[in-house]
């Protein structure tokens, strides 16, 4: 039975948060949503040039960048020393960096597993391990930017293991920090329209269509709601995940997608 009560998104701001890959896509829109939300906020990124476009579209005085390679040997310390330093603590950890490319076991060489699994897994864990000491002391949010490929397998997409990794590194962390406060959980957004999306339909129009026929294809015969999600969807939603709404979520797996993952009831 409705109480009539309205739910009003909050416990963001004033909080401090990390957020990688935020120089393009998913990632930069969850920084930008968490700075307008009052969230001070440190973007990590590659691209130095996107990361100056972010400081200024964000509110003043909200945001922060700091261009690394999470690759690097060292990078994941850095960052979180840094972040640290620049606000004071933290409360939130955003991993959204770790682009994989497109490829079947045929043709993905041994430079791209490394790498994925270098940005996607390794500093992933290390970011999580590092940030968890601060994290504790207020009680804390991490939130992994996963993909629904991490639990449905495509030859096209072979690398799309690691986000299977990815999703029980998710849990075994929710179990691990529970009791310091902390929650870890996981976000899986299904196609959405970033430039990567570009690349995606790129792949799947090699049989000579244009790339916009290959995504309207997909579109229609694998999304029931019959479109792509937009970086802004996702984004609300991360900041649902991240806010003291889902507090009593951990070690959880949140599919975005419109319906497009398929599977049996119980």
């Amino acid at each position: 039975m409705s109480t009539g009560t309205t739910i009003t998104l909050g416990g963001l701001a004033g909080r401090r948060a990390i957020v990688t890959g935020s120089s393009s896509g998913i990632g930069r829109a969850i920084a930008l949503a968490l700075a307008a939300a009052g969230v001070r906020v440190v973007g990590a990124g590659r691209d130095r040039t996107k990361l100056d476009a972010l400081q200024d579209e964000a509110p003043a005085g909200t945001m922060t960048t700091l261009a690394l390679d999470l690759a690097g040997r060292g990078a994941a310390d850095e960052l979180v020393a840094i972040a640290t330093a620049q606000l004071g603590g933290l409360d939130i950890l955003v991993n959204s960096a770790g682009e994989s490319p497109y490829g079947t076991l045929d043709d993905v060489g041994a430079d791209d597993w490394q790498r994925a699994i270098d940005v996607k897994l390794i500093a992933t864990a290390a970011l999580i391990r590092l940030s968890a000491p601060h994290l504790a002391e207020g009680g804390g949010r991490v939130l992994n930017i996963v993909g629904t490929a991490g639990r449905r397998a495509s030859p096209s997409y072979v690398l799309g293991c690691v986000n299977a990794a990815l999703l029980h590194l998710t849990r075994s962390a929710g179990e691990l920090y529970a009791a310091r406060g902390i929650t870890v959980n996981a976000l899986n957004p299904g196609l959405t329209l970033t430039p990567r999306t570009e690349r995606a339909m790129s792949a799947l129009a090699a049989d000579g269509r244009a790339p916009e026929e290959a995504l309207e294809r997909y579109v229609s015969s694998s999304i029931p709601l019959g479109r792509a999600a937009t970086v802004d969807e996702v984004a609300t939603f991360a900041l649902f995940l991240l806010s003291d709404h889902a507090s009593f979520a951990t070690g959880s797996s949140f599919t975005l997608d419109g319906g497009a993952s398929r599977g049996v009831v119980g």
